[in-house]
């Protein structure tokens, strides 16, 4: 199987984004791989550090493997926002293919600091890593209120990248995590249009917080340069209400009766979110 950098080459070369989709369950995780293999695309899929937590590290990075044997797909699993270097070395231990070290809440030292000893764990095992520069709020949930952003700063990232060995950097451009009742973020496209030239081939810029973002906005963001977007609380959303309906409208109590209709709800969504992305049949 081609790597996790041949992919983000391509999709920069052919101006498209890779999508990481995260995941808690079976059910979830398989709609994922399904919706890569009829889609033809790339994928990564990702477990945060409660994610990961309620999995199961080794669990996740097994089945990942299983699905890749059986559906030939190219999907790699990702250890999303840690903030705890013992997980992050247990996750290049048990097998995951990428890391996220997420220092974001830190200063800017203590952030360069701390993704430096991420980056010398990740590589020592030839696995890349994603870190984080500005703050992105939120939650992977719907929220009250569009939260706080600290926007990248230029500087400061051009300063970022030439000091550490990553192959991504989770930028804050406007988004946050979770579906806001109040509105819609509001992407800087100028910020965006800096950061990517600043990064010239140095690394590729992540776009988290995606669920809540209008499909044109995300698309002009690939334009102006984002090659990897997050995508998790709309999937939780869609989950969780396709399996309160396919429940409560039936009288089965087999599991296999009424998860499939809840799988392919969750790989319709993935589908249409991998054509928004542009990395169909890019495989």
């Amino acid at each position: 199987m081609k790597s996790l950098d041949y992919y983000f080459k391509k999709a920069d070369k052919e101006n498209f984004a890779i999508g990481q989709f995260n995941f808690s369950t079976f059910e979830v995780l398989k709609a994922i791989i399904l919706a890569a293999k009829e889609m033809r695309s790339p994928v990564i899929v990702g477990t945060s550090q409660n994610e990961a937590n309620f999995f199961g590290m080794e669990e996740a990075v097994s089945l990942v493997n299983i699905y890749k044997r059986k559906y030939n797909v190219p999907v790699f699993l990702n250890l999303d926002h840690c903030r705890d270097i013992s997980m992050l070395k247990k996750a290049v231990k048990l097998g995951y293919n990428t890391c996220h070290f997420d220092g974001s809440k830190l200063d800017y030292e203590k952030n360069l600091k701390e993704t430096k000893k991420a980056s010398r764990i990740c590589y020592a095992k030839n696995i890349p890593l994603e870190a984080e520069l500005g703050y992105i709020p939120g939650a992977s949930k719907i929220i009250d209120k569009i939260p706080d952003i600290q926007k990248t700063d230029v500087k400061l990232f051009e300063s970022f990248i030439s000091s550490v060995k990553l192959q991504r950097v989770a930028v804050s451009v406007g988004s946050f995590h979770g579906i806001s009742k109040k509105g819609k973020p509001k992407l800087d496209f100028d910020l965006i249009k800096k950061l990517y030239n600043i990064s010239n081939g140095k690394c590729y810029l992540v776009l988290h917080g995606a669920s809540g973002i209008p499909d044109k906005d995300i698309k002009k963001a690939i334009k102006f340069g984002i090659r990897k977007v997050n995508f998790n609380t709309e999937i939780r959303i869609l989950y969780k209400n396709s399996l309160l309906k396919n429940i409560t409208s039936t009288k089965e109590v087999a599991p296999y009766k009424y998860l499939p209709a809840v799988i392919e709800q969750v790989k319709n969504l993935i589908k249409e979110k991998i054509k928004i992305l542009g990395s169909y049949y890019k495989k």
